[in-house]
């Protein structure tokens, strides 16, 4: 019999960078005993250059983890003593370099924060509860973050980050609960970030639900939406999505509808309505989804339905689960497949985890850790988070699930996955809503940080800090000078040289991708940016996490 042998060639075009829809694969696998529901975050805690990932458990194991991102081993853990739904956080609260973890707990109404490299309580403080992530910035402009978290008795808190204290807290709705994680973004203009706090209304409608915009200063009211007609679970996500160079707020609802509010004023911008009205838990997430340089908005409905909208609110491409299933904690967006587009990423009830291209809603794979783990009632309401677990050439995907039977809690169980899922040129997803202004938005991001004004004719604005993709540094001079804007390691050795020119008065920004001048991808750790306008210097501390 004649052989008959069939040869493929791939051919690339030249400038067409070829993508690759990669098959998942298992890195490791925990065990705990009961369901996660909230998210968890990724940075390097213990400061070996490698990532640890942070998250906790419901009342059948009431423990936070902290594990090693390579390998799943334990680093620490510590009983919060009952529920934990929210997401914990990590952040350098007292500028030592060494990263600490925050933790809201639900059924135990306190906030710890943990020494990050050993799990010892740093500080602990009570409050009303939370199902609330917690969220961080300088908010008052004292060169020091505070903590913003919403609690179930309706109102708005705000600690010192470095020692816990309570500095304020506000009623917004003592008929309600804040569910949602306050957003921190600058909708007034004064160069400092204010708060949208979203509420859950009790009763079945959800009747008292509303969005409401408070100063960051003063944390006086600006402005009340109550358009939503039920309730809203999860918060505000920001950024310029209509182009007229102000923060836009995209906001679901349990009463089926996403709107899109004018961060200025929180008046409507448009609303789009999901088929059938299905209920909204879900946040929605923003990005540049197919590379045409605009905005769009990705959000899934309780009826197992993702959707893609563009800036003025119109569909762009709907996708539908095979299986009735839905996703609690919402997508993430990162380029799993190097095509050097956004893919959408998310788990289900069900236990299943997608990847659909974002361009054109397809999907690229799913994978089925209920099959995995091998009982029915697996299921997975953890948020996903995307990094690159290794330090090798892959990004990684980290969730958790379980089952939850309360009060029954002897018959739950649980299972953490890290999971290798694409190439290492895709960014990060490292926490809860993308970053610590709780954003969701890959994007430039709306200034949420310090304005601090160093001498009379320099004023410098830094944001997001920490970062994981882009620093961002903002000058303000009144008059032309020799500018200089310089990146050092915390060993004081020249890393990177933004600008170093005759510069005229005005407005400009510079940011920083995380490279040195070589173009070569920097470790994460504490770098400083030395700035100097003719005789003004400062220098700013930014932290990198991967």
């Amino acid at each position: 019999m004649r052989k008959i042998y069939l040869i493929v060639l791939l051919f690339v075009l030249p400038g067409i960078k070829a993508s690759f829809a990669q098959a998942p694969s298992i890195l490791w696998r925990f065990n705990t005993h009961d369901e996660s529901f909230g998210n968890a975050a990724i940075a390097d805690l213990d400061g070996d250059g490698k990532p640890e990932i942070a998250f906790s458990c419901y009342w059948g194991d009431s423990n936070i983890y902290v594990l090693n991102a390579e390998d799943g081993s334990l680093v620490w853990k510590q009983n919060m003593g009952g529920c934990n739904d929210a997401a914990p956080i990590i952040y350098d609260v007292d500028n030592d370099g060494h990263p600490e973890v925050l933790l809201g707990s639900s059924c135990n109404p306190v906030i710890t924060c943990f020494n990050g490299a050993n799990g010892s309580i740093k500080w602990q403080k009570p409050f009303g509860g939370t199902d609330s992530p917690m969220s961080i910035a300088d908010i008052d402009g004292d060169g020091k973050p505070e903590i913003l978290v919403g609690d179930f008795e309706g109102y708005l808190n705000c600690f010192t980050a470095d020692s816990g204290r309570l500095k304020w807290k506000i009623p917004v709705d003592t008929n309600a609960a804040i569910e949602a994680s306050p957003a921190l973004v600058d909708v007034n203009n004064d160069g400092h970030p204010d708060i949208i706090v979203c509420t859950w209304g009790y009763g079945g409608s959800g009747d008292s639900s509303a969005v409401y915009a408070y100063d960051g200063m003063t944390h006086a009211q600006l402005w009340k939406n109550p358009l939503p007609a039920n309730y809203i679970y999860h918060g505000a996500a920001f950024g310029d999505v209509t182009e007229d160079g102000t923060p836009d707020l995209a906001i679901s609802s349990y009463d089926g509808n996403v709107y899109l509010l004018k961060g200025s004023d929180g008046s409507l911008e448009w609303s789009y309505p999901t088929p059938g009205l299905a209920y909204i838990a879900d946040p929605v997430v923003i990005g540049d989804i197919n590379n045409d340089n605009h905005l769009d908005l990705v959000y899934i409905n309780g009826n197992g339905e993702v959707d893609a909208l563009d800036r003025f609110g119109h569909l762009e491409w709907s996708f539908t689960m095979p299986l009735y299933e839905s996703s609690f904690r919402g997508a993430v967006l990162a380029d799993v497949n190097n095509d050097d587009t956004l893919d959408v990423v998310f788990v289900t009830t069900s236990g299943r985890l997608f990847a659909l291209n974002g361009s054109r809603g397809n999907e690229l794979w799913n994978m089925n850790l209920r099959t995995d783990y091998g009982d029915s009632n697996f299921e997975l309401e953890h948020g996903a988070v995307i990094s690159n677990f290794k330090n090798d050439d892959t990004l990684d995907i980290f969730v958790a699930g379980g089952y939850a039977d309360y009060p029954y809690i002897q018959n739950d169980f649980g299972r953490a996955y890290a999971i290798k899922v694409g190439l290492k040129s895709g960014k990060s997803w490292a926490m809860f809503q993308h970053d610590y202004t709780r954003s969701n938005c890959v994007c430039n991001p709306t200034p949420a940080g310090v304005n601090e004004v160093v001498k009379p004719s320099l004023a410098v604005k830094s944001y997001p800090n920490p970062f994981t993709q882009n620093v961002y540094f903002n000058l303000s001079l009144d008059k032309a000078a020799d500018v200089s804007v310089m990146l050092y390691n915390d060993a004081g050795v020249l890393v990177r040289t933004l600008a170093n020119k005759k510069t005229e008065a005005g407005n400009y920004q510079f940011s920083w991708n995380g490279k040195n001048d070589n173009g070569t991808t920097l470790p994460a750790g504490v770098y400083f940016c030395k700035i100097a306008a003719g005789s003004f210097v400062t220098t700013k501390k930014v932290v990198l996490v991967k």
